[in-house]
């Protein structure tokens, strides 16, 4: 038995409808507030794409945490400025 590819394809082709129409079809056929209805449906579709995961969000122990919160000492870099200050005053200038 030999099956011809046409007829194969004939049956499996499916219209394909404008987004458009598809929300006219979802909502009311009241015509006050349709753009706020339309809005309303759209923000929904969005709002399932863009919801957090697992996945998506990053684990951290407490260990990082602490050290993340903890303040760091300035020190060594504001020593490392104060001694290398290139404009030093003269003996003379600073002895009374």
């Amino acid at each position: 038995m030999i099956w011809e590819l046409s007829d194969v394809t004939k049956g499996q082709k499916k219209k394909r409808t404008k987004k458009a129409a598809s929300v006219m079809e979802q909502i009311s056929t009241n015509k006050q507030g349709v753009r706020k209805q339309i809005r309303r449906l759209q923000a929904h579709k969005t709002s399932r794409k863009n919801k957090a995961t697992v996945k998506d969000k990053q684990i951290r122990n407490a260990l990082e945490e602490y050290k993340k919160k903890q303040k760091k000492s300035q020190f060594d870099s504001n020593l490392q400025y104060f001694l290398r200050t290139s404009c030093k005053m003269d003996g003379s200038c600073t002895d009374k």
